[in-house]
C-alpha cells in the first residue's frame, strides 16, 4: 500500500500526500485513507428513467415490468400509443402522441377545469366550475378514428364550492375531488373524501395509492406543499420554502415516487422525494407560466397559462422543451393516457375489508371511514351509523361513431339517442352521404376572400377622397395678403395731373376704406422750401421791384444776377415752367393735391383694450412699420 492508502496516493509538497479515491468512490469521513462506494442512485440526476440499481464503483439502470429500454431510455411495451388528454372550455380533447391525431371525447360541457381517468375501469371524471359539480363518462377508444363522444353522467354531489382539480385512486376506486365538498355520497366502488382543514386557496392535488398517501399544493399567503395519509390523517408539511404560486403537481411513481410541481409565479418545474428531501430545480425559465402538469416514461408535460400551449420535457432538464399543441383558448389541465400509465398489478387491500361505506389505503393497509367526515364507527366491523345511499348506475357508453354525441330524445327522455355531425346520419352517424351547401364553394369564397379584400378597396378609396378634400380646404397655402401700416402723413397724387405734370383738374381719388377716417383737409400738409419761396409774391421781404415791377430778390431760393436786372430782363415769376416739357424734375404745384394724412387707428396692445377687434393676428401677418415720414 502506497502510504498506507487504500487505492492510490499522490504527493503533495515537499514529504506530504493525500490518498486518491477512483471513480464512483469517495474518502470515508472517518479514515481519510479508505476509501467507500459513492451511492448515484441516492442523488437526482443519475438520468435512470426508472430503476437506479447501485453496484461497486458505479450504477446500472433498468426497467420495470411492461417497460423496455431503448436509447438508454425506458419506454413502454405497447401497441397502444400514447394519449394527451387535455381540457379546452367545455370540450376534453386527446391527442396522439406519435401521429398527431386529434379528437374529441366529452363535447358540450360547462368549463371543464381538470381530468383523471380510472385505468381499470376506462372512467374518465372531470370537474365543472361553472356547474360546480363533478362528472364521469366511459372513454371512447382514442386509437379508433371513427369514435364518438362520451356520454356524461353528473354525480349530483351537493354542497360543492368550486372543484379545482380531481385525483383518482386507481387502486382502491375512489376519486378525491379538491377541495372537497360539505357532504359525500356513497357511490360503486368510488367515493370522495372530505375536506382538509386549514387549506387558504389549494391548487393541485396527487395520489400515491402504493404509499397510501395524498399530497396537495396550496398558493395561499403562505404557499406550501402538504402530504397526509389518504384518510386525512398524519398531516405533513413537505415544503414552505422558496414557493411563489405552485400549481401543477404530479408523481414519478417508476422512479422513487419523486414529486414534481410547477410554480406559474416562478416560472420554475422542481422536484424532490416524497418527505421533501433532496429538491432541485429541473426546468426554469421562458415556460409561459405553467398552470398543471403530469409525466409519462421521462417526460413532463405541461400546459401554458399564458400562451394556451402544451410543452413536454425531460424530466431531468436535459434538451428543450418540446411543443405539442398550441391555440388553446381555455386549456387548464393535462393527463397522459396509457394503459401503462398507472401500475394496475397493485393488490387493493378493501378487496378483503367489510367496511359498511368507505375503504380508504394507509400505508401498509386501509381503514374504514364514514361520509361527512364522521368518526362515528359503531362496531370494529367497519358500520357506520350513517344512511345507506343507492348507488349511481354504471355510466352509459355511447354507440354513437364518426364524431356522434349521446343525447337523450325529446319524446322520451329515457331513451338515448345520436346527434350526428353534419355528412353523417344512421342509428349511430355509421353512415357517410357527402352534403354541399347552398351556394356551393364559390359563395364561401366569395365571402370568406373576395368580399373583405373589396371592403378593404373601398375603404380605402373613401380615406384617400377625404384627405384629399380636407387638405386642398384646410391647409392649402394661400396667397399673402399681410398688409403693413406706418404711422404719419400720407401723400396722394391725382392720376392724370401727376401723369402729365399738368394742374389737377380735381379728380378724386379712390375712396379708402371706412376704418380710416380722413378727417379735414388741411391747406399745407406737405411744405417744400421751394413751392414756399417762389409762392411768397405777396412779401416785401423776398421782392424787389425794378422799374416799377416787383421782382424776387436774389436773397431767396434762387439767386438771380444783378445783370439781369440792371437790363430789365423780366422774370416771369407767376409762369416759370414749361407745361409742354413731361418727365420735368420739378412738379408744377397745381399737380399736387395737398390732403392731410388719414387718421389711422393705430392697433393698440393685447393689455390696452379697443372696442374694434384688431388682436387676432395669431400668425403674425400685419408687420406695423414704425418709421415716420
Amino acid at each position: 500500500m502506497k502510504g498506507h492508502c487504500q487505492h492510490n496516493c499522490s504527493v503533495v509538497g515537499e514529504g506530504g500526500y493525500i490518498c486518491v479515491c477512483p471513480r464512483g468512490y469517495q474518502i470515508q469521513l472517518n479514515d481519510t485513507k479508505l476509501c467507500e462506494d459513492i451511492n448515484e442512485c441516492s442523488g437526482f440526476g443519475h438520468n435512470c428513467s426508472q430503476t437506479c440499481v447501485n453496484i461497486e464503483g458505479t450504477y446500472t439502470c433498468k426497467c420495470k415490468q411492461g417497460f423496455e429500454m431503448i436509447d438508454e431510455r425506458c419506454v413502454v411495451k405497447s401497441e397502444v400509443p400514447a394519449f394527451v388528454l387535455y381540457t379546452d372550455g367545455p370540450d376534453i380533447r386527446a391527442v396522439d402522441l406519435s401521429q398527431q391525431h386529434q379528437s374529441s371525447l366529452v363535447a358540450g360541457e360547462s368549463r371543464v377545469q381538470s381530468l383523471d381517468f380510472d385505468p381499470i375501469t376506462d372512467i374518465l371524471y372531470w370537474t365543472d366550475t361553472y356547474d360546480k359539480t363533478i362528472k364521469r363518462a366511459v372513454i371512447p377508444n382514442p386509437s379508433d378514428p371513427e369514435h364518438g363522444n362520451g356520454f356524461s353522467q353528473n354525480l349530483d354531489l351537493k354542497g360543492l364550492t368550486k372543484p379545482v382539480d380531481i385525483a383518482v385512486d386507481w387502486v382502491g376506486s375512489l376519486s378525491f375531488g379538491f377541495p372537497a365538498y360539505k357532504r359525500s355520497e356513497e357511490l360503486p366502488a368510488i367515493a370522495f373524501r372530505h375536506q382538509q382543514t386549514g387549506l387558504e386557496r389549494p391548487t393541485s392535488v396527487a395520489l400515491d395509492p402504493e404509499l397510501g398517501r395524498m399530497f396537495w399544493t396550496d398558493a395561499g399567503i403562505q404557499p406550501k406543499i402538504e402530504s397526509s395519509w389518504m384518510d386525512g390523517n398524519r398531516r405533513k408539511l413537505i415544503i414552505n420554502e422558496k414557493l411563489g404560486y405552485p400549481t401543477g403537481l404530479t408523481i414519478d411513481y417508476e422512479a422513487g415516487h419523486r414529486l414534481y410541481w410547477s410554480d406559474s409565479k416562478l416560472n420554475t418545474i422542481e422536484s424532490s422525494n416524497s418527505d421533501g428531501t433532496n429538491r432541485v430545480t429541473v426546468i426554469s425559465g421562458e415556460l409561459h407560466h405553467p398552470s398543471s402538469l403530469d409525466m409519462f416514461e421521462d417526460q413532463l408535460y405541461w400546459v401554458t397559462r399564458d400562451t394556451g400551449e402544451i410543452y413536454r420535457h425531460d424530466k431531468f432538464g436535459r434538451g428543450v422543451k418540446v411543443r405539442v399543441r398550441r391555440s388553446l383558448e381555455h386549456a387548464t389541465d393535462v393527463k397522459i393516457y396509457q394503459e401503462k400509465k398507472y401500475n394496475t398489478t397493485l393488490s387493493n387491500p378493501c378487496q378483503s375489508a367489510s367496511c359498511s361505506h368507505l375503504c380508504l389505503l394507509i400505508p401498509g393497509g386501509y381503514r374504514c371511514s364514514c361520509p361527512d367526515s364522521t368518526t362515528s364507527v359503531v362496531s370494529v366491523n367497519g358500520n357506520c351509523n350513517t344512511a345507506y345511499e343507492q348507488p349511481k348506475a354504471v355510466p352509459y357508453r355511447c354507440q354513437c361513431r364518426n364524431g356522434g354525441s349521446c343525447i337523450r330524445s325529446e319524446q322520451d327522455l329515457s331513451k338515448i339517442v345520436c346527434k350526428c355531425l353534419d355528412n353523417f346520419e344512421g342509428n349511430n352517424c355509421e353512415e357517410y352521404i357527402p352534403r354541399s351547401q347552398i351556394g356551393g364553394d364559390n359563395d364561401k369564397v366569395f365571402a370568406e376572400v373576395v368580399l373583405p379584400i373589396i371592403i378593404v378597396l373601398m375603404t380605402l378609396v373613401v380615406a384617400v377622397v377625404l384627405y384629399t378634400y380636407f387638405k386642398k380646404r384646410n391647409f392649402k397655402n394661400g396667397i399673402n395678403q399681410s398688409v403693413s401700416f406706418r404711422s404719419g402723413t400720407n401723400v396722394e397724387f391725382g392720376g392724370p395731373a401727376f401723369m402729365h405734370n399738368g394742374p389737377s383738374d380735381g379728380s378724386q381719388p379712390a375712396p379708402m376704406d371706412q376704418e380710416f377716417n380722413l378727417g379735414d383737409i388741411k391747406s399745407t400738409d406737405f411744405e417744400n422750401p421751394m413751392y414756399e419761396e417762389l409762392e411768397s409774391n405777396g412779401t416785401d421781404n423776398n421782392v424787389k421791384k425794378v422799374n416799377n415791377e416787383a421782382i424776387p430778390s436774389n436773397t431767396g431760393l434762387y439767386e438771380v444776377p444783378d445783370e439781369l436786372y440792371n437790363k430789365k430782363v423780366p422774370i416771369d415769376v407767376t409762369n416759370n415752367y414749361d407745361k409742354s416739357v413731361t418727365g420735368s424734375a420739378v412738379l408744377p404745384p397745381s399737380s399736387v393735391t395737398h390732403r392731410s394724412s388719414p387718421q389711422v387707428q393705430i392697433r393698440q396692445l393685447s393689455l390696452n383694450p379697443t372696442s374694434v377687434d384688431t388682436d387676432k393676428d395669431t400668425q403674425y401677418l400685419v408687420e406695423e412699420d414704425k418709421t415716420d415720414c
